[in-house]
Order: structure tokens, then C-alpha cells, then sequence
């Protein structure tokens, strides 16, 4: 394939990409903060169900990657990766879905 074939393909692709991106972060500010406590089910291989959110707690994309056989489910945005029982990240950022509550009984968000 000659090399500006290659490099349009390449362009559209990225394009095409960026533009998804772009399209679903603009839906995510005009939603209500409401809509960071809407839901789905997944199915575990062990063939537990757990809930997980519809947008990542990250910058509220959709998370819509189903979990891997760890129990894992990896945002197609920017990679966060979060176990799906207790809903902490577990691709080293501070950023999560569960709530944590400290030994004086206050419960506090793992969400940034």
C-alpha cells in the first residue's frame, strides 16, 4: 500500500475516534449529575451479577466495556481499570464507584 494511502486511512481513523470522544464528553457535561448514579448489570464468568455505572467515574464517558475473566472492566476512554465487586480502581488512580466507610463511620467517595 502506497504511504499517503496509508497515512488517509490512518487520518480517518484518528479522526473518526477523536470525534466519538469529542461527541461523548460534550453529551457528558450537558447530563444531569443525576446520571452518575444510573446503573447496569454485568455477568461475572463465575455467573455473580454486579452493578456497574453507565458513564466512568474518570470524566462521566460511557462505560460500556463488558468484564474480563478477572472480574475487571477496563474504560475504552482512558484505560481506568476497576474491579467490578467493590468498584475501586485498580489501574493506580484514585478514582472509583464504591463508597469507603473510614473506621469514624463517615462515608466518603473514592470519586474525584
Amino acid at each position: 500500500m502506497p504511504t499517503g494511502i496509508y497515512y488517509q486511512r490512518l487520518y480517518r481513523e484518528l479522526y473518526d475516534e477523536d470525534e466519538r470522544m469529542m461527541i461523548a464528553r460534550a453529551d457528558a457535561l450537558r447530563r444531569s449529575p443525576a446520571t452518575s448514579r444510573l446503573r447496569r448489570i454485568v455477568t461475572l464468568t463465575d455467573g455473580s451479577t454486579h452493578e456497574i455505572p453507565l458513564y466512568c467515574p474518570h470524566q462521566g464517558l460511557p462505560l460500556d466495556a463488558e468484564p474480563d475473566s478477572a472480574g475487571t472492566v477496563t474504560c475504552p476512554w482512558h484505560g481506568f481499570r476497576f474491579d467490578v465487586r467493590t468498584g475501586h480502581c485498580v489501574s493506580g488512580q484514585l478514582v472509583g464507584w464504591a463508597r469507603v466507610v473510614p473506621n469514624d463511620g463517615v462515608a466518603t467517595s473514592l470519586r474525584r
